[in-house]
Formats: structure tokens, C-alpha cells, sequence
């Protein structure tokens, strides 16, 4: 109601991305031509570092709700298929019960490394493989997804919320739905296919990289300039 009564006086609306704008006009009675899509960006100077990636390393950077049980769930299958296969969790505890971490370190090849500084983030991002993320949560941008990209990391995830963005055809949507076994299935597949064609894993990689590259907070200023240029235009 707020944000309706205000429209005749609101010059434009920052979405993050094509499934937000559609969210917003689905949300509110708002005038298309005022929303504006502006993602967010990164700094890829801080991805420079040479750093050697680890094969079929995977990394979790989320909060524990937003599909971690679904994750380590499927890891256990991952890993009989994968025997070099290992996940590394990094989050502070205060997004875990003390059950959930006593089940994450039982085992070998599941590693729950706690919080770290975003540098530190960043080289382990860079080590990894895989940003494998099965979620039903409706993601507005997704920025482990750009960080994870710009590592050179293969995305993996639900075709769902901002992700049919900020993954797109540079990694693997998953279609089905999270709580059902085809989707289980269809993800399984997905990592054990990848994992075992280099030229597909080297592909997405380097396509998910290039397009990264490019989401840079220059250029993202750029973008608001051209926007705020065009709405006082329009004034």
C-alpha cells in the first residue's frame, strides 16, 4: 500500500534480475516502464590469484536452510560414484543445530570448515570444483553464484528465482522439484555426467567465468548512471 501510494512520486524500481521485475508487477500495481534490472557485482580483481583447483572438490557457502540437508543428502550417493569427491561447508554455526554439525562430521569427505573472512572465502572458491546448490529457495540474485562463476566453478542448481539468471545456460538448471525423487535423480546424473566429461566441465567453467568477468562494479555503475539519466529524462 506504501509503495502503490507512492508510485506517482517514485521516479524507478531497482529489480535484480528478469525474475524480480516479474515479481514486483506480479506484487504490486506498478507501471512496467519504471522497474529497472540492475544485478549485482563483484570485484574480480580479488580472484587473480593463481590458485590450483582440487577435482570434484565441492563448496557450500548458503545458509544451512536453503538446501544444505538436500546437499549432504545426495553427497553420500556423489560419493560412491565419485570416490575423490569432497564438501566443504563454510558458514558460522549460528546456522546450524548442534545436530547438524554432529551429522556433518561423521564423515570423511564432508568437511563443515565454520565461518571465514571474504578473502579467505574467495581462494576457496577457487580451489573447488563444483558449486553444487540444490535449493528451493527464490534466490533475488545470488551472489555466492557470481563468486563461485568467477572461481571457475561448475554451478549446479534449481531453475528457479534469480538462479535462471545468474546461472543460466552457463551451468545446469535442475527442472523438477526439489522434494521429489526426479529431481534427486536429475541432479545425481548431472554432477556424475560432468565429472566424467572434461570438455563439458571445462566448457561451463570457462563460460561461466567469461560472463563474470563482466559483473563488475564499473560496470554496474555505468548501468545506474545510464538509469538515473533516463528517469530524469523522463521528468
Amino acid at each position: 500500500y506504501i509503495l502503490e501510494s507512492l508510485m506517482p512520486r517514485i521516479d524507478g524500481i531497482i529489480a535484480l534480475c528478469d525474475w524480480h521485475k516479474k515479481f514486483l508487477l506480479e506484487t504490486y500495481d506498478v507501471d512496467p516502464k519504471k522497474i529497472f534490472i540492475l544485478g549485482n557485482a563483484i570485484d574480480a580483481n580479488l580472484f587473480n590469484e593463481n590458485i590450483t583447483k582440487e577435482k570434484n572438490r565441492f563448496i557450500y557457502t548458503s545458509m544451512a536452510n536453503r538446501g544444505l540437508d538436500k546437499l549432504i543428502e545426495y553427497f553420500h550417493e556423489i560419493k560412491k560414484k565419485l570416490t575423490d569427491a569432497h564438501l566443504y561447508i563454510y558458514r558460522g554455526k549460528e546456522d546450524f543445530t548442534d545436530q547438524m554439525i554432529e551429522e556433518m562430521v561423521k564423515y570423511d569427505y564432508i568437511h563443515y570448515m565454520g565461518a571465514v573472512d571474504n578473502t579467505a572465502l574467495i581462494k576457496e572458491f577457487q580451489k573447488s570444483d563444483f558449486w553444487f546448490y540444490p535449493t528451493n529457495w527464490l534466490e533475488t540474485y545470488c551472489i555466492s553464484a557470481l563468486e563461485a562463476q568467477l572461481a571457475g566453478c561448475v554451478c549446479i542448481t534449481s531453475n528457479i528465482g534469480a538462479l535462471t539468471t545468474t546461472v543460466g545456460n552457463r551451468g545446469i538448471l535442475l527442472k523438477n522439484n526439489l522434494f521429489t525423487e526426479e529431481y534427486k535423480q536429475e541432479a545425481l546424473n548431472a554432477v556424475i555426467n560432468i565429472a566424467n566429461n572434461n570438455e563439458i566441465k571445462t566448457l561451463l567453467q570457462e563460460n561461466g567465468k567469461e560472463w563474470a568477468k563482466l559483473q563488475t562494479w564499473e560496470n554496474r555503475a555505468n548501468e545506474w548512471i545510464d538509469v538515473f539519466n533516463l528517469t530524469q529524462s523522463d521528468v
